[in-house]
């Protein structure tokens, strides 16, 4: 993130605290995927609060930290926030559309897998971000491919709070793209780890809707 480490840190504890909530809220187990993105936003922030205290101010950062946030930015999202939304999407015709952007989420998944795999990765301090760069040619069209099938898993959904996740995941995007692209990875990620919060407010409606009918 483009603040400090005590920012991400604190993130990664409210993120993990709401996390558990989502979690523990979830009653079944195909909605556990959904419930634990904050869980593992909440990792990934920690990640990069360990970044922040590596020595950025002298060039590149511990590798394997680099790696491991990158693997979540680059290869666990585009696959596993679609199917997360999927398997709780109880409309077929609306699976049918987030089946759609769970396949082209592993093409773009497996693309940036290799290109971590391959190609040197680092993160440097730049104008008071962090900027993570590759050697990887990575066209323009694939993250545009990546940021619009993430979203519109979430703007297909059924829930109207899943539907605003997925709002303010395109929306922020899109402003953070146009205002401060050399560190759109740290930024946006941080920005969707925060604004997964809305999926605490899902799961405790959905429960409460379920005890209702119970009287409980």
């Amino acid at each position: 993130m483009c603040f400090s480490p005590e920012v991400s840190f604190a993130a990664a504890g409210v993120l993990g605290a709401l996390g558990a909530v989502c979690v523990g809220q979830a009653s079944q187990l195909r909605e556990k995927p959904l419930a634990a993105i904050p869980l593992l936003f909440a990792a990934q922030q920690a990640l990069e609060g360990v970044i922040w205290l590596s020595p950025l101010h002298s060039g590149h950062v511990s590798n394997a930290c680099v790696i491991g946030y990158l693997g979540f930015a680059k290869v666990l999202w585009p696959t596993y926030a679609p199917l997360a939304v999927l398997l709780v999407e109880p409309s077929a015709v609306r699976r049918r559309i987030m089946a759609a952007c769970v396949a082209v989420g592993v093409m773009v998944s497996t693309y940036l897998a290799w290109g971590l795999a391959t190609f040197p990765q680092w993160a440097e301090l730049r104008r008071g971000h962090i900027v993570y760069a590759t050697q990887q040619p990575i066209p323009l069209w694939v993250g545009m491919v990546y940021l619009a099938f993430v979203s519109l898993a979430f703007l297909a959904a059924s829930e109207p709070l899943v539907v605003t996740f997925g709002a303010i995941l395109f929306g922020g995007a899109v402003i953070i793209r146009l205002l401060t692209p050399f560190a759109f990875p740290s930024i946006w990620c941080f920005f969707a780890a925060m604004a997964s919060s809305i999926l605490a407010l899902h799961f405790v409606r959905a429960r409460r809707r379920r005890l209702a009918p119970a009287g409980l």
